[in-house]
């Protein structure tokens, strides 16, 4: 029985490190200001977004093509957000 134990723990211990493993890289994609945010605005809270923001935009020439390339991306969907609700606007609410 405790053998059974033993050998149940390290199966799911290796399958728990194999997930982490092989999902790391994805992680790290989703992320790729973060080691800019790390080395530029060291001085700032991780709940201080607007600082952060403002910290990136202080130090463009200084970011990682990834980090670039994910700002620049996030402005596109920014602006086509903005431009579908004004060619959209809410209807007004009835009285």
């Amino acid at each position: 029985m405790k053998r059974w134990r033993t050998l149940m723990l390290t199966l799911l211990l290796t399958l728990t490190l194999g997930f982490l493993v092989l999902t790391w890289p994805a992680v790290a994609q989703d992320r790729p200001c973060a080691a800019d945010v790390q080395k530029l605005c060291k001085d700032l809270g991780p709940d201080n977004q607007g600082g952060m923001i403002q910290c990136l935009k202080d130090h463009d020439t200084d970011l990682s093509d990834a980090c670039k390339a994910r700002i620049r991306t996030s402005a596109m969907r920014k602006d086509r957000v903005l431009s579908s609700r004004r060619a959209f606007p809410r209807p007004l609410p009835l009285p």
